[in-house]
């Protein structure tokens, strides 16, 4: 519960001056799983998609390869994919990123961001200035979320 209070807290803090400041969702200092911390300025100056799930719908994990697949491809060009997990039970999502083999951080919401998050999963993605471009509700095309990252790489 405490590894959860603390990813809360890291997800949710703005990085001074930094584009968490116009989005509360902004994934700036976010402490994935394995206990990393994704530093702020690394997402700065780069096209960034929010990945918001939870690790028991059974659309989500063809929908976490197919970004993982597009973050990889799309790395060299500027974007930036991190997830963000909404599940109860933190014991859960290591096994489940690992046995992905997912390429980008994944942290964990706690109880005040889970519960201002509506429809899962959720796809955010912003511009490299930091601003929100797009919020895509439920599942998504992977082509047509391929054209929609390319127009702002």
């Amino acid at each position: 519960m405490l590894l959860a209070g603390l990813l809360l807290l890291a997800a949710a803090c703005p990085a001074p001056g930094g584009p968490s400041l116009r989005d509360p969702w902004w994934p700036g200092n976010l402490v994935d799983y394995r206990g990393h911390r994704l530093p702020a300025g690394s997402l700065r100056g780069r096209v960034v998609l929010l990945v918001m799930f939870t690790t028991d719908n059974p659309v989500v994990t063809p929908l976490l390869v197919g970004i993982d697949n597009l973050g990889r491809r799309l790395y060299g060009r500027g974007l930036r994919v991190v997830g963000l997990a909404f599940d109860e039970q933190e014991e859960l999502l290591e096994p489940f990123c690992r046995g992905l083999d997912l390429s980008f951080p994944v942290g964990l919401a706690g109880g005040e961001l889970r519960r201002q998050v509506g429809v899962l999963p959720q796809l955010r993605l912003y511009d490299r200035e930091g601003k929100l471009a797009k919020v895509v509700l439920g599942m998504v095309e992977m082509d047509g979320l391929k054209h929609l990252l390319e127009r702002l790489l």
